[in-house]
């Protein structure tokens, strides 16, 4: 019985062993660009909320530069689920030989400013991949004057007896 049990067990992890050297391991390559025409907008919900922060993913992606996969490793959800949205259709540009699936990782900062732009950052590691992307804030009004006359002056001593302390 003990000699069954023991030959099962080295047929279960000869199995293993064969299906784990079968599959196709991705590998670190770097991102030497992308496509102009692939970009990076910054979420209109996070920058109505005046949301900032940093974006870490991880990009699968195949020699010709085709996106495959991206998984969000850090970041706040909302702009790292639009982040990720925007850049499956990404094409990217790798120096990479061979046919094996790659991956890379790629860190964006997102950041509210005075002015918006979009740039590659040059001097990070080579399968890393960094984006600054920066906006301008953005000013809600009430142009229909909609905000009744006690909520206003509720306003006004709100933010008079904050700008006080």
């Amino acid at each position: 019985m003990i000699s069954k049990v023991k030959n099962l067990l080295l047929l279960l992890c000869a199995i293993i062993a064969i299906g784990s050297s079968c599959s196709a391991q991705t590998r670190w390559c770097s991102i030497t660009g992308k496509a102009k025409s692939d970009n990076i907008l910054y979420p209109p919900i996070a920058r109505a909320a005046h949301m900032s922060g940093t974006v870490v993913s991880r990009m699968t992606f195949s020699p010709t530069g085709k996106v495959i996969g991206l998984e969000t490793i850090f970041g706040n959800p909302l702009i790292a689920t639009s982040a990720n949205g925007q850049m499956r259709s990404w094409t990217v540009r790798t120096d990479a030989p061979g046919e094996g699936l790659c991956q890379s990782l790629i860190v964006i900062n997102f950041a509210i400013g005075q002015t918006e732009s979009v740039e590659q950052v040059a001097d990070a590691p080579p399968t890393i991949f960094r984006i600054n992307v920066r906006t301008y804030t953005v000013a809600l009004s009430d142009p229909a004057f909609t905000i009744s006359k006690s909520h206003w002056n509720w306003l006004r001593k709100f933010h008079a007896s904050r700008t006080h302390e």
